[in-house]
């Protein structure tokens, strides 16, 4: 006997969760390592290229976002998480150009400014997506991939929500100390972390894409062994 046919809606709403997973898999990686490969370096080593590397690879995490809302979008919980995801990468995506101008002309305040909001709505996309793998592995049928997701987007988003605390301790404590030479030499050493805070931000977020990446893909997997065994 076989097996009914699938919902030809239901298929394409599925085929449009893979494809939005699989931009956000590769999107995840690309835009840390563009972010990067910008930012460190300088102005004479600037190439045309380079200003269009963070809003592609930004662009392409808006994209895979905006294809996950084609996923039961008449549940409201899962649709407000989507909605939020998007607008985080709405405003990345508009942010990421300052990153070329702000190593081209690194004396303009406004540019220096543009490129720490970029680098919190960073933060802020990665949290709030991690949320989105929750409500989207609600939806799904597997209890492991539900259980497994769920512990390791709370440990991302501790990693995320604490990476704020350490830059901004890394700039008060110099300030904190005054008079002693215990106190000054540890005044110097915070200051010292303070002026590695790019690669601060790069170790607390290094963490959470890799893992991030991992769960993408899994849920990936799982979406796509359902569809197969759909149709047998």
């Amino acid at each position: 006997m076989s097996s009914p046919t699938p919902n030809p809606e239901l298929m394409r709403a599925l085929g449009r969760l893979v494809r939005g997973l699989t931009a956000i898999f590769w999107g995840l990686p690309a835009a840390l390592i563009a972010g990067v490969h910008t930012g460190l370096k300088t102005r004479l080593d600037l190439r045309v290229f380079d200003a269009f590397l963070p809003p592609v690879t930004t662009g392409l995490l808006l994209y895979g976002v905006w294809l996950l809302a084609a996923f039961h979008p008449q549940e409201n919980i899962w649709m407000r998480a989507v909605d939020r995801s998007r607008a985080l990468a709405l405003v990345l995506t508009g942010f990421s150009p300052f990153l070329y101008w702000h190593v081209l002309l690194p004396e303009v305040p406004a540019f220096s400014a543009c490129v720490w909001f970029l680098a919190v709505f960073a933060v802020l996309f990665l949290f709030h997506f991690n949320h989105l793998l929750q409500r989207l592995v609600a939806m799904l049928p597997e209890e492991a991939l539900r259980q497994e997701t769920m512990t390791f987007t709370r440990l991302n988003q501790v990693v995320l929500a604490g990476l704020p605390l350490a830059v901004a301790l890394s700039n008060m404590l110099p300030h904190l100390f005054h008079g002693g030479d215990s106190a000054a030499r540890l005044a110097r050493a915070w200051g010292q972390w303070g002026q590695a805070q790019e690669w601060l931000f790069l170790l607390f977020t290094l963490l959470p894409v890799a893992t991030t990446m991992a769960l993408v893909w899994k849920i990936k997997e799982a979406v796509l062994h359902s569809v197969f065994s759909a149709r047998r």
